[in-house]
């Protein structure tokens, strides 16, 4: 239950947009533009990326003028009867851990 409740408040947890091969991809690509292919290597993305809430949430806070990463995620569309019809992307934004600055006391 709790988990749940921080999914909700917090956002999309980064394990919704790394489960398929080129969503992955994508966010790679994007860290090596961005930080360049040193830090891009070293990243784990299921440690140093999170959503502006998740980050919030750990008392950490976005350095100013940080731009995010945009990941993705695949929303599953139902019918009426509850059979999946098609997956729907939805753009998540995501920011990397030398973005942040801690805040905590």
């Amino acid at each position: 239950m709790k988990k749940a409740l921080i999914d909700l408040l917090c956002g999309t947890p980064i394990e919704a947009c790394i489960n398929t091969k080129v969503g992955r991809g994508f966010l790679r690509a994007q860290l090596q533009k961005k930080f360049g292919k040193k830090i891009a290597d070293e990243t784990d993305l299921e440690e140093d990326l999170r959503t502006f809430g998740r980050w919030h949430y750990d008392g950490y806070r976005i350095n100013p003028g940080a731009e995010s990463l945009r990941g993705v995620r695949l929303e599953n569309v139902r019918n009426a009867k509850g059979e999946i019809i098609k997956r729907v992307p939805k753009q998540v934004r995501f920011f990397h851990r030398d973005q942040v600055r801690c805040v905590r006391y």
